[in-house]
């Protein structure tokens, strides 16, 4: 028996005591204490308790070997283009080569700056046409016409390979003046200009009204910029149909000289 048997038995006993004493009965009446009872059958075992708190973390294990190596990646997008490395050298002239035939003569490329101004060397291209003989022009109403130059003046670097017009040589800034003195058959306004390749030149057209029977005058200058194989001609336009008299006199003319 142990110890909390024991109180039990001692508790048990006093309870028991007290209600002899309370019947009358007194405790010498009471007999001896019997013998000590078999031995209970083992009770249930009890729940389980609650779990204990968690224990420290133990020490990291031992790093194991290196894996085997993985297999090669795609090859990624490529990258900026870098910048421009410097230019190298100017490597060594080789020998000049022997002078091939002449080639067919190229388009005219597009013209070049203008270069430094040289020693004064004269013109080096001029030209003249102009009309010294009784003729008489028809006119169509608003219709450009050539006005007939037959006569050639001197030149040079220029061509009268056109009829009544001035074919170019050289490239250039060149002055063009130019003049028509008429008699028109009817009273009209006339309008003279210069073409360039049937275009006319822009700011060359000059006008003014024509009186029947009176000689009437128109004359202008232009300064512009030409290159081979422009063909000039002086153009005449009145705005209803007439005819235009030339006296024998210089009565009408186009001429250039190039500047520079």
């Amino acid at each position: 028996m142990n110890c909390n048997d024991k109180i039990s038995q001692i508790i048990e006993n006093q309870k028991i005591i007290q209600k002899l004493r309370e019947a009358g009965i007194s405790q010498n009446m009471v007999g001896p204490t019997g013998p000590r009872g078999e031995k209970g059958l083992k009770g249930e075992t009890g729940p389980i308790g609650p779990q204990g708190p968690k224990g420290d973390q133990g020490d990291p294990g031992v790093q194991g070997p290196i894996g085997p190596q993985g297999e090669v990646g795609m090859q990624g997008p490529t990258g900026p283009r870098g910048d421009k490395g410097e230019k190298g050298d100017t490597g060594i002239q080789g020998p000049k080569g022997d002078t091939g035939e002449q080639g067919i003569r190229g388009d005219l490329g597009p013209q070049g700056p203008t270069g430094p101004k040289g020693d004064s060397g004269g013109i080096s291209a001029y030209a003249e046409r102009y009309v010294h003989t009784q003729k008489i022009q028809e006119l169509v109403a608003n219709t450009e016409t050539v006005v007939v130059l037959d006569v050639t003046g001197p030149s040079m670097n220029a061509f009268y390979t056109t009829e009544n017009a001035i074919t170019i040589f050289e490239v250039g800034t060149y002055k063009i003046d130019y003049f028509l003195t008429t008699e028109p058959k009817a009273e009209t306004l006339l309008t003279i200009g210069v073409n360039r390749n049937n275009t006319l030149i822009p700011g060359s057209d000059i006008s003014g009204d024509g009186i029947a029977d009176y000689f009437t005058q128109l004359a202008g200058t232009v300064i512009v910029q030409l290159v081979p194989d422009d063909v000039l001609t002086l153009i005449v336009k009145a705005n209803r149909a007439t005819s235009l008299s030339f006296n024998g006199s210089t009565n009408a003319k186009l001429s250039i000289i190039k500047l520079v």
